[in-house]
C-alpha cells in the first residue's frame, strides 16, 4: 500500500456540502483504526519520522541565515514527531498532544475538519458505538454552521494567540483561580443537559466526573498556557468554548506554521509527498 502526503486544504474552492466535520473521538478512532491496520509499528513510525523531516526541507535555509537556531528548529519538528511510545499508546486509545494527531493524519492521507463541540455529546456518541449506534443526539452541522465555521479557519499557533490573548485579559480581571472555578462550573454545565440520557445508557456518576476533569484545566495549567505552554486539543476546545469563540482547525502544514510562528511570509506549496510501503 502507499501512502501519500496530504495536500493544503486551504483552498476557497471547497465544497462546504462535502465537508465532515469530526469530533476528537470520531478523528482519534478512524486514525487509530488505521494505525492498526499497518503490518509494521516500527516501520510506520520510521515513516512518520521520515515524513515530517521531508515537511521541513527547507528549513534549513532558517538556520543558515540566522533565522532561527538549529535546537529551536531541532525543538520545533520534535513538536510534530510522535515517538513510538505515543504511536503505541494512540494506537491503543490514549488521545495524545494534537500536533501529533495531525501528523498522523496527514501521513495516513486522511483530511478532517475540527470545530467547536460538546463533549458531553463526544461522551454520548462514544457509549452509544458500543450499544446503539444510530442513537445520537447531536446533529450534522448544517451548511450555514459549516460555512461559519469553514469560515474561522486558523493554524494552532494563531489559535493559540487568540485563546491566550482572552484567557490573559480573563485572569487580569479576575484570577487564574477563579477562571479555573468558572470553566470548571462550564464544563459540568455541559455534562448536566444530558445527565439523564447518560445515566440511562450506563453512564456511572464516577465516568461523568472523569469526563468532566479530562476537559478541565487547573489554575496554574491555564497559567502555564497563558505564559506559552502547550495543552491538549480537549483543552483547546473548552477555552475556545468558554470564550465564545468558534474555529475550525484542519490538516496544517508544520513548517508553515513555523513561518508563521517567525512571521515570515513565503511562498510554499503546502503539498509534501512520501511513500510508505507497508
Amino acid at each position: 500500500m502507499t501512502i501519500s502526503a496530504i495536500h493544503s486544504t486551504s483552498s476557497s474552492a471547497k465544497q462546504l456540502s462535502a465537508i465532515d466535520f469530526s469530533t476528537p473521538y470520531e478523528l482519534d478512532k478512524l486514525l487509530q483504526k488505521q494505525i492498526n491496520e499497518q503490518s509494521s509499528r516500527r516501520q510506520l513510525h520510521a515513516y512518520l519520522v521520515d515524513y515530517v523531516e521531508q515537511q521541513y526541507n527547507h528549513a534549513q535555509v532558517l538556520v543558515a541565515k540566522g533565522t532561527i537556531s538549529q535546537q529551536q528548529l531541532d525543538s520545533h519538528k520534535l513538536k510534530h514527531t510522535p515517538s513510538r511510545a505515543y504511536l503505541d499508546n494512540f494506537a491503543n486509545g490514549q488521545p495524545i498532544c494534537f500536533r501529533y494527531t495531525n501528523t498522523i493524519a496527514n501521513a495516513l492521507d486522511t483530511e478532517y475538519y475540527l470545530t467547536n463541540f460538546d463533549p458531553a455529546e463526544e461522551l454520548l456518541k462514544t457509549v452509544n458505538d458500543k450499544t446503539s449506534p444510530t442513537d445520537y443526539l447531536a446533529e450534522e452541522l448544517c451548511d450555514d454552521m459549516k460555512t461559519t465555521a469553514y469560515s474561522k479557519r486558523v493554524s494552532p499557533h494563531e489559535l493559540d494567540n487568540i485563546l491566550r490573548h482572552e484567557t490573559r485579559a480573563y485572569a487580569n480581571a479576575f484570577s487564574f483561580r477563579k477562571l479555573e472555578m468558572d470553566m470548571k462550573d462550564f464544563v459540568i454545565g455541559r455534562y448536566k443537559r444530558l445527565k439523564s440520557v447518560l445515566l440511562k445508557k450506563g453512564v456511572s456518576e464516577n465516568d461523568i466526573t472523569r469526563q468532566v476533569n479530562l476537559y478541565t484545566l487547573s489554575a496554574s495549567q491555564i497559567r502555564n498556557y497563558s505564559e506559552g505552554a502547550d495543552v491538549c486539543y480537549r483543552y483547546i476546545n473548552t477555552l475556545a468554548n468558554f470564550h465564545d469563540y468558534t474555529y475550525c482547525l484542519c490538516n496544517f502544514n508544520p513548517y508553515e506554521e513555523l513561518l508563521n510562528v517567525l512571521g515570515i511570509r513565503e511562498e510554499t506549496t503546502g503539498t509534501f509527498t512520501s511513500d510508505y510501503s507497508n
